[in-house]
């Protein structure tokens, strides 16, 4: 069950940020990722992103997240 969705929502509605839409990534390729992010990009005021499965090199969230930012990670 996603409660952190719920949580995410109801912190930024409480701060009048009106949430349309959350869709989990689930773990999936680099390349796919980025795709994804890219079109929500195009379509939203506002991105949030949370999760990642730690700093560990099977995490992609850092990367794909700088990647599809066009920024270099420091």
């Amino acid at each position: 069950m996603d409660t952190n969705s719920v949580f995410l929502a109801e912190e930024l509605m409480d701060i009048g940020i009106e949430t349309d839409l959350q869709r989990p990534s689930s773990a999936t390729t680099k390349r796919t990722w980025r795709k994804r992010s890219a079109r929500r990009l195009e379509h939203v005021e506002v991105n949030v992103v949370t999760g990642g499965i730690g700093p560990t090199e099977d995490d992609i969230t850092r990367k794909a997240v700088a990647k599809v930012l066009k920024k270099r990670l420091v």
